[in-house]
């Protein structure tokens, strides 16, 4: 389900790739390239309060991970949050 959510998101088919994606986190919550794709397809598609959510978890898992704090400033930023995207 990884690799063919992977594969929708790349080819832009948003609800395929949000689907499995989801059934892959299901089993795998720790998945990092299943959260990552899913939300930035969230993005894509205007969720941006999924997308948070997404990125919060990956941010926790991965503290030194600076892409993953830049797409949860740009979560926080087009889901008009300004203040929190202020501390990312």
């Amino acid at each position: 389900k990884e690799i063919v959510g992977l594969i929708a998101a790349y080819e832009r088919k948003t609800d395929e790739a949000i689907s499995n994606l989801s059934f892959f986190l299901k089993e795998n919550p720790n998945g990092y390239r299943a959260r990552m794709a899913r939300g930035k397809t969230f993005l894509l598609i205007g969720k941006h309060a999924e997308a948070v959510t997404d990125f919060k978890i990956l941010s926790e898992q991965n503290p030194e991970d600076v892409t993953v704090h830049e797409l949860l400033g740009d979560a926080y930023l087009n889901g008009h949050q300004y203040a929190q995207a202020e501390v990312v």
